[in-house]
Formats: C-alpha cells, structure tokens, sequence
C-alpha cells in the first residue's frame, strides 16, 4: 500500500493547486522561477498550467503504484518506482510550463503576439 501514497500525496497537492490558485508571489508554494514571477498574467498563466499538468500527473504516479501493487512487487521496489515516477513527472511538468511561458511571455512578462493576432485586439482571431 506505500506504492500509493506518492501518487495520493501528487494529486492531493495538485488538487489544492487547481482549487486555489497561490496568491500572487506570496504563496509559499507554486512555479515560482523568473519566467512565472515577471508578472501577474505570466504568474496566473504558470498557475494553472503546471496545476493541470500535476493532476494528470498524480493519476498516471498513482497508476505506476497501483500497478506495482497488484503485481505484488515488494513495498520498496514498487515505492521507488512510484516515485521515479512521481520526480520525471514533475520535471516534465516544470519543463513543459516553463516552455509555454517562454512562447507565450517576453523576459518582461508582456504576452507576445501570436499569429493571427493584431496587437490592438486583445483576444485572438
């Protein structure tokens, strides 16, 4: 039963992240690097993907442990396995979100123009 427990911890953790977004730069827990802080579109943007991208996250940690325990695979090795699982996941999500900001936000936080879309309008075409 450990083999779950960092699948249960992800998606509880990602649970609050996409119920309660952390506040703008004082919440002691988010995507907090230069890119997510530049500002406040910047910051919410980052929220709520890497929050989306840690629940998808915590299901597929919580499939690899569920796996390793009905396979019967000794409570250690299912454990690290779940949460090899758990560190590339994150990673992957750190990364992804970091590049979305990267297309979607200048170095000063300024949203950039996207094809189709005229710098006066404010949504897309």
């Amino acid at each position: 039963m450990i083999t779950l427990v960092p699948g249960l911890l992800l998606l509880l953790f990602a649970w609050r992240f996409r119920s309660r977004s952390p506040a703008w730069l004082q919440a002691r827990f988010g995507h907090r690097t230069r890119r997510s802080k530049a500002s406040r579109e910047a910051w919410n943007a980052a929220q709520r993907l890497f929050g989306e991208l840690l629940w998808w996250s915590g299901w597929l940690v919580l499939n690899t442990g569920l796996s390793c325990w009905l396979l019967g695979m000794e409570e250690a090795a299912g454990a690290l396995w779940s949460l090899g699982a758990l560190v590339l996941l994150v990673a992957g999500a750190w990364w992804f979100t970091e590049r979305e900001l990267r297309k979607g936000f200048d170095e000063e936080g300024r949203p950039r123009l996207r094809p189709g879309r005229v710098a006066s309008e404010g949504g897309d075409r």
